[in-house]
């Protein structure tokens, strides 16, 4: 039978737990970002992707999309493993298991993003239905622009985030190599922790204002010919750009471990609903 009510997270004692887990493996975390940043600042250089509209080119987001998804995928995998099952067990993998398992996370994260891109809508809609019933009733100019434009960003956030880690403990029975929880049943394990899971991921993404505001003060990256000097500091920062994405499967694997449960023998992980 189902549990009326799911087990409560512990908030601040998964955020501790994600943040030491991945200063614990420090070394290993700045490894695999410098792995994956060469490849990416690879192709930012050659095809760089120009805000400018005279000077914006779609080919060349393709490309970096098509090159950086892959890279990303692999890397929430093994820093997945590396969370849950240590250095030593972290590539001790046959590469037609993790060809199976990049196939799985492709699959699952093309899911989440169409979830994600019918929350957008779906909120969007709704605050803005309702800002415009409410500056109808109380008078055009009850609500500024930006305010309205403030409030459905931060909403919409808000359930994006909500999203993404309701959905954690699927992405974690992939990189573990076991029979896939389906996204029902991570939403299911993961019932009555909405303004938990947002608070964990709040504190796992506020990092990543400190590279944002290092970025924009040095211009990297906003240059039409960036120098080997920005180039070369854009890359000594990539670590700090990877820390809120490893934070949050860091802090994924803690939720995984807390809320989905075991089996009547206890020795796996449920990985589907017992109705």
């Amino acid at each position: 039978m189902q549990q009326d009510l799911n087990d409560k997270l512990p908030v601040i004692k998964v955020i501790k737990n994600a943040y030491v887990g991945l200063f614990d493996k420090k070394k290993q975390f700045l490894i695999m970002s410098y792995l994956v940043a060469i490849p990416l600042f690879g192709v930012q250089y050659f095809f760089p992707v120009k805000v400018a509209y005279e000077e914006f080119s779609s080919t060349n987001v393709w490309i970096n999309m098509i090159i950086s998804l892959p890279l990303l995928l692999l890397l929430g995998i093994f820093l997945f493993r590396l969370f849950m099952l240590g250095a030593k067990n972290q590539f001790r993998i046959t590469p037609g298991d993790l060809i199976n398992m990049f196939g799985r996370s492709f699959l699952y994260s093309i899911a989440l993003a169409l979830v994600i891109i019918l929350v957008i809508l779906c909120v969007g809609l709704l605050f803005g239905l309702m800002l415009v019933i409410i500056n109808s009733v109380a008078g055009e100019n009850a609500t500024s622009g930006g305010v309205i434009s403030s409030l459905i960003t931060s909403v919409i956030l808000m359930f994006v985030l909500l999203t993404v880690f309701r959905t954690q403990p699927t992405f974690v029975s992939i990189a573990l190599n076991q029979k896939t929880l389906p996204m029902k049943s991570a939403y299911y394990y993961t019932r009555d922790n909405n303004w938990n899971l947002i608070f964990i991921g709040i504190a796992c993404y506020a990092p990543i204002m400190l590279p944002t505001l290092l970025i924009l003060t040095l211009n990297i990256g906003t240059q039409t010919s960036p120098t080997p000097l920005t180039m070369s500091l854009s890359f000594l920062l990539a670590p700090l750009n990877i820390m809120p994405y490893a934070l949050q499967l860091s802090a994924g694997t803690e939720i995984y471990k807390y809320l989905v449960p075991y089996d009547e023998e206890g020795h796996n992980r449920k990985m589907d609903l017992t109705v």
